[in-house]
């Protein structure tokens, strides 16, 4: 299968702190790439490297078998689109407008949209069910709305790639199957590769076709659901106590966290 994004042995630092260390992965074109870790592992750092945001000052990230220090930011965002954790844009623009911000990278300077680039806003507005919402600002919009709204600005980029940050860690529990059912749709029927970063260990392995369990910085494990939520490498990374067991609606492991007032205390 070809590969979208490739990391070999990257480091990156803030300052002198070396906060990703000696990663090596393969994102295969069309796969879904789940990024999980305790806080402050370097998901978010990791994230923002595979876009370009971060620079490696070791090691090597090709996008397309291209290193990506090869692609101007413009023609970067043609091939990768971004969704933040947190919206960015307080001011009360229009959804439709939001939206059209997508196409930037397809533009010239000063250059205004054309039909095709207003049609591509409209069908990504209708891909993530927030057409009905086109004249609505986006000060309006309730979490889960707003973050449609945002997926809806990426897919109008044309991008080959989304990458987002924890884009359900605000939602409740039908806003977040929501979202990663989106996803699904991108991967299933656009071929669209998408790379996410969750705290959610159970919707990871629900939705995964591959993880990368990070801690400090360091890859502690690669690979399917199956073989990288086990309790032994769970238990190491999180400094935990929990349970790992089959979920009833899938063969995929469903993870259970054990509070200390449930562990039986010997007398």
């Amino acid at each position: 299968m070809k590969v979208a994004i490739s990391a070999k042995n990257i480091n990156v630092y803030y300052g002198k702190n070396r906060i990703i260390k000696d990663l090596t992965f393969d994102v295969s074109c069309g796969e879904f790439f789940i990024i999980i870790g305790p806080n402050g592992s370097g998901k978010t750092t990791l994230l923002k490297t595979i876009c370009g945001s971060i620079s490696v000052k070791q090691g090597k990230i090709t996008i397309f078998d291209k290193s990506i220090d090869q692609y101007s930011r413009k023609i970067l965002a043609r091939f990768i689109a971004v969704v933040p954790q947190e919206t960015q844009i307080d001011s009360p623009f229009k959804v439709s407008e939001i939206v059209l911000m997508g196409r930037t990278p397809h533009l010239g300077v000063l250059e205004f949209e054309k039909d095709r680039d207003f049609q591509f806003a409209a069908d990504a507005m209708k891909f993530t069910n927030v057409y009905h919402l086109r004249d609505r600002k986006l000060t309006e919009l309730s979490s889960g709305e707003k973050q449609r709204v945002m997926i809806a600005r990426a897919l109008c980029q044309e991008p080959s790639i989304i990458l987002l940050d924890e884009p359900t860690s605000a939602l409740d529990l039908s806003h977040q199957l929501n979202i990663m059912d989106l996803m699904e749709r991108l991967k299933k029927e656009r071929d669209m590769t998408v790379v996410m970063v969750s705290h959610d260990l159970n919707l990871a392995a629900m939705y995964a076709d591959k993880l990368i369990l990070i801690k400090d910085g360091q890859a502690v494990s690669i690979g399917k659901p199956k073989d990288v939520l086990t309790f032994d490498k769970l238990e190491k990374t999180y400094n935990c106590v929990l349970l790992v067991d089959e979920h009833p609606a899938g063969k995929v492991p469903r993870v259970t966290l054990v509070p200390q007032k449930f562990i039986v205390q010997d007398n």
